[in-house]
C-alpha cells in the first residue's frame, strides 16, 4: 500500500509542476504580445513607423583569418621515450630531416 501512495504522490507532483511550467509559459506568451501591442501603439500615437532594421553579418575578407595570427601548420611525430632528465643529457638528433609541408593546397 506504500507503494501505491509513493507512486500516486509522485504523479501528483509531476502534473502540478507540468501545469506551472505551462502557465509559466503562457504568461511570458502574454507579455511579449502585451509588449508587442504596446509598441506598436506608442508608434501609432506618435506618427512615427516602426522600422525593421535588417541583421547583417560583418563581412570579412577571404584570405584572412579573424585572430590575426599567423596560421603554422606542422607535422607532428611520436617519440619513443622521454628522456629521463631534460638537463644532463642533450637533445636526440634526428634520424631523417623533417619534411616541408608540400605546397600544393
Amino acid at each position: 500500500m506504500q507503494a501505491f501512495f509513493s507512486t500516486l504522490g509522485a504523479t501528483i507532483a509531476r502534473i502540478i509542476l507540468l501545469v506551472a511550467g505551462a502557465i509559466f509559459a503562457f504568461s511570458l506568451l502574454v507579455a511579449g504580445l502585451i509588449a508587442a501591442l504596446l509598441l506598436g501603439l506608442a508608434a501609432l500615437l506618435s506618427g512615427g513607423r516602426i522600422k525593421a532594421r535588417p541583421f547583417k553579418m560583418p563581412r570579412r575578407s577571404p584570405g584572412r583569418s579573424s585572430g590575426g595570427g599567423e596560421i603554422v601548420d606542422v607535422e607532428s611525430r611520436e617519440v619513443a621515450e622521454p628522456p629521463s632528465s631534460r638537463m644532463s643529457e642533450s637533445p636526440p638528433s634526428p634520424q631523417s630531416p623533417p619534411t616541408p609541408p608540400s605546397a600544393d593546397r
